[in-house]
């Protein structure tokens, strides 16, 4: 069982979309007992501010969405739900997806963070060649990211181009052969899976890792571009990191 609810608007002109058109708001509510697949055909989507987009499966069916543009605003981006903790039986995949631009409107915490992610990826996610960029909020002292990786949920992300993520204590995420100007990760070894992984062919400008309390999980495997490291306020290279 699902359900969808989402318009769009095409020009007349050579299936091309005016920059300065007004398009409808839209939302997707979607909660699936089956594998399904979304191919949106390279639409252009605007978000609904007043709804919490969800894609979310019943019992570990795969969701795929592929070929959109999404912009506008939203309470939030779910690939699956919270669940009382217990979110990771989801399987996600976004295949050439741009979510651009995004204001959100929730707030959550991690310990010392306060962040406020457009996506966020509970249980398994995976994006392929994906633009997501240009994070903004309305919660007042919460840091804006355009994808959250919350504890027990492991992303990994192949291709394309990324603004911000921030990996919860007990996340992990591996990125391969992408582009990513930030990265706040609270990831660490008590946090039993958490782990980031900087994968070859993928540049990073800065790695934020946030708790003080507990040690790291960062691997940055051979190939892979890191601008600076930023632990306990000190900055590393990656040839100092791995020396320390």
């Amino acid at each position: 069982l699902f359900a969808t609810q989402y318009t769009y608007e095409e020009d007349s002109f050579d299936d091309q979309y005016d920059k300065d058109a007004t398009f409808p708001r839209v939302y997707y509510k979607i909660n699936t007992d089956k594998d399904l697949v979304i191919d949106e055909e390279g639409k252009y989507i605007v978000l609904n501010d007043s709804e919490r987009n969800t894609l979310s499966s019943q019992s570990g069916q795969t969701i795929t969405l592929k070929n959109a543009t999404f912009t506008g605003s939203t309470e939030a981006f779910d690939l699956g739900t919270y669940r009382n903790a217990s979110y990771n039986n989801y399987n996600t995949v976004l295949t050439n997806v741009n979510i651009l631009n995004v204001t959100v409107t929730n707030g959550v915490g991690n310990r010392y963070d306060k962040m406020s992610p457009v996506v966020y990826g509970y249980g398994k996610t995976e994006f392929n060649n994906c633009v997501i960029k240009g994070a903004k909020n309305t919660a007042d002292g919460y840091t804006a990211y355009d994808i959250g990786v919350p504890n027990k949920s492991v992303c990994t992300i192949n291709g394309g181009e990324y603004g911000s993520i921030y990996l919860w204590s007990h996340a992990k995420a591996t990125i391969n052969n992408a582009k990513v100007d930030r990265i706040d990760s609270a990831a660490n070894k008590e946090g039993k899976i958490g782990k980031l992984v900087i994968g070859s062919g993928t540049t990073v400008g800065v790695i934020n890792l946030t708790d003080p309390d507990y040690t790291p999980v960062l691997t940055i495997e051979e190939g892979a571009t890191v601008g600076k490291i930023v632990y306990k306020g000190v900055e590393y290279t990656v040839e100092e990191w791995n020396n320390r």
